[in-house]
């Protein structure tokens, strides 16, 4: 229906044609219910994203630990076969006390390895889920942005709806004219 100034009151659409306008376009409980899908969907996606992350990160983590520790462990053996065939050709006595300090030494430098591989892994894991959280909230900034965007069009169209529909009712629906009261009596 193209605008005219010149339409009388048998132009306008009625109540119900208006309704039936309306019932095409979504309701504010179909646009909240559908954010709410959206805003789920995306939940899960960054959680399954979270997870897989940290499952290859934990694989990785176990490769390198592991070979780290395995070459810790042939460097060791290869320094402790060295020193044994030194210390067997020193005295038994001197051999037992040298042997002593080889395993304290042993145990001390895996300790401080371990302990720094446990304090890197943590460092990296604490960067890792750094750069993980900040994805997701630049993510779905982006997206909450493009949705308000959306919503923000469809509230544009309709924003003037209430003052049309009021117009058109007091056109088709006149207020009666107040008779004169008559006084009983």
């Amino acid at each position: 229906m193209a605008k005219n100034d010149n339409m009388t009151p048998a132009d306008y659409p009625t109540r119900a044609e208006l309704r039936a306008e309306l019932a095409n376009h979504p309701t504010h409980a179909q646009l909240a219910t559908a954010l709410a899908e959206l805003r789920t969907s995306l939940r899960a996606e960054i959680a399954a994203d979270t997870q897989a992350l940290l499952e290859q990160f934990e694989v990785r983590t176990r490769a390198a630990n592991s070979a780290l520790l395995e070459q810790v462990h042939a460097d060791t053996r290869a320094a402790n076969a060295v020193l044994l065939e030194q210390v067997h050709a020193d005295t038994r006595a001197a051999n037992a006390a040298l042997l002593e300090q080889v395993h304290a030494d042993t145990l001390a430098a895996n300790a401080v390895l371990l302990e720094q591989v446990h304090a890197d892994t943590r460092a990296a894991n604490a960067v890792l889920l750094e750069q993980v959280r900040a994805d997701t909230r630049e993510t779905n900034a982006v997206l909450l942005e493009d949705a308000f965007k959306r919503f923000r069009v469809i509230d544009d169209q309709y924003k003037d709806l209430p003052g049309r529909v009021q117009k058109l009712e007091e056109v088709v629906f006149p207020p009666t004219p107040r008779g004169r009261r008559k006084r009983s009596g």
